[in-house]
């Protein structure tokens, strides 16, 4: 991305986005929002929903556009919670002397974008059906000061996580006297 279509992501936003976190799990008034996607500049309205999770590194929110009556799940970089997310900045503050890179860089959003659209193509070539939300655009939200990615929203439930045995460890580790894994 040349440095005047950062710029103008950056800059040419006229409202902030729909993340306000103080109106967590509440709709929000309709915002007039600029998009970039890898054909032309797209103009969205958004209501924020709801927040769909956080994670080490982003928080996603359901929204919709109010032009197209569509929803859409937008990954905010740059903002996940917890001690996790902050041994996650850590570390790429003792990694790289840089922030966390989605957040603030926007080669390496374009990059994500591109991914999920090749990964989408290939499940779709592989398995005959998309396994994969496609990437709708990206945009600089300035509230937030991070970029976002929008990507198609698909209704489903989140992974189920099995609890890890009290084991777990001797057994990576090899230890020979532990208790039969219960079947």
């Amino acid at each position: 991305m040349e440095q005047s279509a950062l710029t103008h992501l950056t800059s040419a936003v006229p409202h902030p986005g729909p993340c306000d976190p103080a109106a967590d799990g509440h709709p929000t008034a309709p915002q007039s929002v600029r998009g970039e996607t890898d054909a032309d500049p797209i103009e969205l309205a958004l209501e924020r929903v709801k927040t769909l999770g956080h994670g080490r590194g982003a928080r996603v929110d359901l929204v919709r556009d109010r032009r197209t009556n569509r929803l859409i799940a937008e990954k905010l970089f740059g903002h996940g919670r917890g001690l996790s997310s902050f041994l996650t900045t850590m570390l790429y503050w003792l990694a790289y002397q840089a922030p966390f890179a989605y957040r603030t860089t926007a080669n390496a959003v374009w990059a994500a974008y591109y991914r999920r659209k090749a990964i989408r193509l290939l499940t779709e070539y592989w398995f005959g059906v998309p396994c994969i939300a496609d990437a709708l655009y990206i945009r600089w939200d300035a509230a937030a000061g991070a970029f976002v990615l929008g990507t198609e929203y698909v209704a489903g439930r989140p992974p189920r996580v099995s609890r890890t045995g009290p084991y777990l460890l001797q057994r990576w580790l090899r230890i020979k006297s532990l208790p039969p894994r219960p079947v």
